[in-house]
């Protein structure tokens, strides 16, 4: 039985960094874990030597008077919602940050892009701000890059970080695109959106997906910029003109840059950098260094992310495609024709896949299904030619078997990766592994 007033549910990365914000202050914490990881508990050890190790459990919150919960725990667990009763406060480390932050906050959430556009803003500010700090659902846990010194800090925030965050304030929110993902942890998709827009309601300045106005259309800040497939004349309306076999990037009627000048492909990547145009253009950010900033960026790591060519095959490694939304974007931006072999399945959460085969086929010569969402995945695809593979190995060398030169071998699961991997990082690393091992 613990103890102690602060207990930490959950010890993965935000969990320590609650070890190390507490131990900082002083104060004695225990931790709840139903399995914690033994190199997590050698660096609590090293944080606290003295801080106590629980199972998830009712009567590890007994003495508790706040729980610092991290985003991976649900806040539906019966623990959790037995101490809220009891009247413990439930803490979130966004939240938390927002009231100590002084330097001005962008806040970048959606269910996809919201890496790749995090990563470009900072590109961008720091090219002019002199100390950025990048954090959230990127990597480096928010607290760990409280700092004096910063004068801007960019924020990647999942849908779990925000359900205990809801009054953060935001110099800039951006939501880029809602399509539905972790319905086993929301009661309805509706749940799961609303807790997104929820970053709308105390920013100063917002960038709109103009897909969603319907949804945002009562948003009460200083100034809104919007972006679009379409453009438009007004100066904060950013979009897209098509030009040859490209687009040009557009704020208003001014040309920022031709999409060929882009290292990075796909009209959900140019969708993406005009997202971060129009947030670098609320921070004030100067036109020409948010090009030269647009033009550098090569992407990110397991996301759309070119892993080799053999035999005139290109693979492409979109392992952090992980819900339907990310998959079809993935298909879409990556196909020329009906030329794409998708390797697709693993861990479903909750989705349902009824409206994938009309968004894909036109693009999907065929289909390798893996993992514990395979059978659901194919009952969802009968009208596309299907491999069953047994995991992502032999999925990738039956594809290369089959493909043609032209075609495109693509990784974009549209599932979590916990059946046969750790994370989708090691998911992609594993094919980017595969595809070394082919002939040239």
């Amino acid at each position: 039985m613990s103890g102690e007033a602060n207990v930490i549910a959950g010890l993965g990365e935000t969990g320590l960094s609650f070890a190390r914000f507490l131990a900082a202050k002083g104060e004695p914490f225990a931790v709840m874990d139903s399995g914690p990881d033994a190199s997590r508990i050698q660096q609590l050890r090293e944080i606290n030597p003295d801080a106590r190790v629980y199972d998830f459990s009712l009567s590890a919150l007994s003495e508790a008077q706040t729980v610092y919960v991290s985003p991976g725990v649900p806040l539906n667990t019966p623990e959790l919602q037995s101490a809220r009763q009891r009247g413990v406060r439930l803490r979130g480390d966004v939240e938390m940050f927002g009231e100590f932050v002084s330097a001005p906050l962008v806040a970048i959430t959606g269910t996809n892009g919201k890496s790749t556009v995090s990563e470009l803003v900072y590109s961008m500010a720091s090219m002019q701000f002199s100390r950025v700090c990048l954090a959230g659902n990127i990597g480096t846990p928010c607290l760990d890059v409280l700092d004096e010194d910063a004068s801007l800090y960019v924020l990647e925030l999942s849908s779990y970080q925000l359900e205990l965050a809801s009054a953060l304030r935001s110099k800039v929110a951006v939501v880029l695109n809602l399509t539905p993902d972790h319905l086993d942890r929301y009661e309805s998709v509706q749940s799961y959106y609303e807790t997104k827009l929820g970053l709308y309601g105390n920013c100063e300045m917002a960038v709109v997906n103009r897909e969603l106005a319907d949804r945002v259309h009562d948003i009460r800040c200083d100034r809104i910029a919007t972006f679009g497939i379409d453009h438009g004349e007004d100066e904060s309306h950013f979009g897209l003109e098509p030009l040859g076999d490209g687009y040009l990037l557009m704020k208003g009627r001014e040309v920022l840059m031709a999409s060929q000048e882009l290292q990075v492909s796909g009209l959900h990547n140019l969708l993406n950098v005009l997202a971060a145009f129009a947030t670098g253009w609320l921070l004030g950010l100067d036109k020409r260094s948010m090009v030269s900033a647009a033009t550098a960026f090569k992407g990110l790591a397991h996301r759309s992310e070119v892993v080799g060519t053999r035999k005139g095959v290109r693979y492409i490694n979109d392992s952090k495609a992980t819900n339907e939304g990310a998959l079809v974007a993935a298909v879409a931006g990556q196909a020329t024709g009906e030329n794409v072999h998708l390797i697709a399945g693993g861990v479903s959460k909750g989705a349902d896949f009824e409206y994938l085969e009309p968004q894909i086929k036109p693009y999907v010569k065929r289909v390798y299904l893996i993992g514990q969402a395979a059978e659901k995945l194919a009952a969802a695809l009968t009208g596309i030619e299907q491999v069953m593979c047994e995991n992502l190995s032999p999925a990738v060398f039956k594809a290369a078997h089959l493909a043609a030169p032209g075609d495109v071998v693509l990784l974009a699961p549209g599932c979590a990766s916990f059946d046969e991997f750790q994370d989708y990082r090691e998911r992609g690393e594993a094919f980017r592994r595969c595809v070394q091992e082919l002939e040239l």
